[in-house]
């Protein structure tokens, strides 16, 4: 179910403007979960602050009951690999590869 959202919104953010935690509605969705997830700027700018807001925000997607813990532990997987991927990407740009 999260890899059908994700194909969908990784289609739907490459149209849309860039995204920031304080542009965002207080009521999260998985959708806006996912867009955030997406925001390659807001990742590369502030991987500390976006990996945290991601973490914090499925857990209360879980909280309010709107995913499963599976789907959960989804969505936690997902924000650990854009982290990393900050990092590596991080790493390339210095040469430090």
């Amino acid at each position: 179910m999260i890899e059908r959202r994700n194909m969908l919104c990784a289609y739907t953010v490459l149209s849309s403007a860039p995204m920031s935690a304080a542009n965002l509605s207080k009521a999260w969705t998985v959708e806006t979960w996912m867009l955030f997830l997406w925001d390659r700027s807001a990742l590369l700018k502030h991987p500390g602050a976006h990996h945290k807001t991601l973490l914090l925000q499925a857990h209360e997607l879980h909280r309010a009951q709107l995913i499963e813990r599976d789907e959960l532990c989804d969505l936690l997987e997902l924000a650990d690999s854009a982290l990393a991927y900050t990092v590596e990407t991080r790493l390339e740009e210095s040469g430090n590869v």
